[in-house]
């Protein structure tokens, strides 16, 4: 139910000994899809880069595309996304 709207919101929360990445229909329907910790890897405080990039992952441990795959890594034609908004805090 994640990937079936118009558009999506995606939230990446940096703290210094946890990073939380939210991806929702809109700001009050965020749900919660990875999470780091301390404890897991090592959290850096320094200057980050803001990347963004299509990818399919594993869905084991990450959403996966809303599209059937048939076990192949990336569809046959690209997809387009615009981004609408960037909000830093």
């Amino acid at each position: 139910e994640l990937f079936f709207v118009v558009y999506y919101y995606f939230e990446i929360d940096w703290r210094p000994e946890e990073i939380i990445w939210r991806i929702g229909s809109s700001p009050d329907k965020m749900r919660i899809v990875g999470y780091m910790n301390d404890k897991v890897t090592t959290i850096a405080n320094n200057q980050m880069t803001l990347i963004i990039t299509q990818e399919y992952h594993n869905t084991k441990w990450w959403p996966g595309s809303q599209f059937t795959q048939e076990n192949l890594p990336f569809p046959s034609k690209d997809l387009i996304g615009e981004i609408y908004e960037l909000v830093i805090e």
